[in-house]
């Protein structure tokens, strides 16, 4: 019988070796230089494109509209305020993401260069890290390596990526994984003076991710899941050895998150607005055939990652109401062979089935179980994805034990990677401007007023009157109800000279609103005669307010953006 060394309380992780590791002819660290270099290479390549796109979308509120990141002034301002500083509508607690931009706007003013650079290199600073938590946990470059390639240059993250505004989620997994490292560090060491430091840089880095994205207060559960990969990955049945008992640290940890989640949700509660934009109209059971559906369609975007954009809908935007419906019913098979593999996993790899479960976890706040205000996005996947990758990256390592299909592997893998990196440099092109971006997204969106609606602003903007109308009209045939649609067309109307349309609209809008004051004092003035305007008057996301010659300086009523 094997004779098992004795043990302090609490046992500390222990680095994961692999069944058999023939040495290497180069030592480790260049191993992990010249990876480091190539995951950087390839996550330029991929990204390179994006760095001349403009500002996009919320970019115009987050930056162009905010005075906030002008000066170090107001940052008491950033950690009292909504990230898009109106109380009444989002629920966006992110200051440290603001702070960044505070930083951009001191080096580039309003160059969106700079503000993409910076996205790009939080980016790249995730992928080194992820690179080093893997083989940290592992001590497999290989796997460590083509994971962190596959998760780098997958398209599905270019929504978090060439978009400034969804810089929140490499913001917070930076500090996530910068987090993860220094406990498991922490929980390794020996002595207590470089303990208390690697614990120190554990809470700044938690503290970071809860400050970029509130899901990161879900840190502690990730802090269990390196308990399941301490012993060694052998074949066939995985050892996973649990200390007798957590140390301070984790206890530690989890009441400084438990005391910010109180605090956010009490001091720090910025917002008035609920968590969901509306009630929701979904039964518990609708609510689960939706979250299933959601789940297969991340599935297909993960592995065929076509038809990428910033809208993505359930089913053609309707509920599904029974598991014989066609999305719920494929959407369980997908399941079904998730959870198969996953079963598989446990049985075989420990680094694929830790894969699996760090998935699930990240997953499951944004499942759409409790409500949220959309029922999928992409960007939601930028943390969990990293699980499922380590599993595909086990696997095809774990092909490669067999000399005959290992030239195959490696050829279909790379050929696998240069796609991904294709369509991500072609997806950044969709970033590029707002009439692209809107232009592009309505091929697309079916279902959602606001697309239809801000592409109309943007050509009222322009002065291209017709494609303005038929944008609102759009709007308001999937929104009939869209007070705003109505106003801003009744603006169009008014600028051609259709003074009898022009009224309708107006009439409309009261109708729907009857708290639109500006709609009621421009029907007054066209009713009494008044001369036609001179001046475009045109909305974002709510009241009409003139402008002259800057729509910078519109004041926007903001809606309830995607967490």
């Amino acid at each position: 019988m094997a004779h098992k060394p004795a043990r302090s309380n609490p046992a500390p992780l222990q680095r994961t070796q692999p069944a058999v590791q023939p040495p290497s002819r180069w030592p480790r660290w260049i191993i992990h230089l010249v990876a480091s270099i190539l995951i950087i290479g390839v996550g330029v390549a991929a990204y390179a494109n994006a760095l001349g796109n403009e500002f996009v979308y919320d970019d115009e509120t987050l930056i162009l509209l905010n005075d906030r990141i002008t000066s170090f002034r107001h940052l008491h301002r950033v950690f009292t305020e909504d990230l898009f500083f109106d109380k009444e509508v989002t629920d966006f607690y992110r200051p440290l993401q603001t702070v960044t931009m505070m930083i951009d706007y001191r080096f580039w003013q309003l160059n969106p260069f700079g503000y993409h650079l910076t996205n790009l290199i939080l980016h790249l600073g995730v992928a080194l890290l992820l690179y080093a938590l893997l083989n940290l946990l592992f001590a497999r470059p290989g796997v460590a390596l083509l994971t962190t390639l596959l998760w780098t240059v997958h398209p599905i993250h270019t929504e978090a990526v060439a978009y400034i505004a969804g810089r929140s989620d490499p913001l917070a997994a930076l500090c996530l994984l910068l987090a993860l490292l220094s406990y498991i560090a922490y929980d390794r060491g020996r002595r207590a003076a470089p303990r208390k430091i690697w614990l120190a840089v554990s809470t700044v880095g938690m503290i970071g991710a809860m400050l970029s994205r509130e899901l990161s207060m879900l840190f502690p559960l990730l802090m269990l899941l390196p308990y399941h990969c301490v012993t060694a990955d052998t074949p066939g049945r995985p050892g996973v050895r649990r200390p007798r008992r957590l140390p301070p640290g984790f206890f530690w940890l989890a009441a400084v998150g438990i005391a910010f989640a109180i605090l956010r949700a009490t001091a720090l509660d910025v917002s008035e607005a609920p968590l969901a934009v509306e009630p929701d109209p979904r039964t518990p059971y609708q609510r689960v055939l939706t979250t299933l559906c959601a789940f297969g369609k991340y599935m297909q975007l993960l592995i065929a990652p076509f038809h990428l954009h910033m809208a993505q809908q359930i089913w053609r935007g309707l509920v599904p109401v029974s598991l014989l419906n066609p999305a719920p019913f494929i959407a369980l098979w997908v399941v079904l062979g998730f959870a198969t593999l996953w079963y598989l996993a446990q049985r075989r790899s420990t680094a694929a089935a830790f894969g699996f479960l760090w998935f699930i976890l990240n997953w499951l706040p944004i499942s759409g179980i409790i409500p949220l205000n959309a029922d999928l996005a992409e960007h939601w996947m930028y943390l969990p994805s990293i699980g499922l990758f380590l599993a595909a990256a086990t696997a095809i390592v774990w092909l490669c034990r067999w000399r005959w299909l290992r030239p195959a592997v490696l050829l279909g893998t790379t050929a696998a990677l240069i796609w991904y990196a294709t369509l991500t440099a072609k997806q950044n092109t969709t970033w590029k401007d707002t009439l692209t971006f809107y232009n592009y997204t309505l091929q697309y969106v079916s279902h959602d007023p606001r697309i239809p609606y801000n592409l109309g602003r943007i050509y009222a903007e322009q002065k291209r009157h017709q494609e303005a109308a038929q944008a609102y009209q759009l709007a308001i045939k999937i929104k009939p109800s869209h007070a705003s649609a109505h106003f801003n067309l009744g603006l169009v109307y008014e600028e051609i000279g259709e003074r009898e349309q022009a009224k309708q609209e107006y009439r409309e809008a009261l109708r729907h609103n009857p708290n639109h004051e500006k709609a009621r004092i421009n029907l007054a003035i066209l009713e009494s005669g008044g001369a036609p305007v001179q001046m475009m008057r045109t909305t974002i996301g709510g009241e009409g307010i003139p402008t002259v010659q800057t729509p910078r300086v519109i004041k926007i009523k903001r809606r309830r953006k995607t967490p």
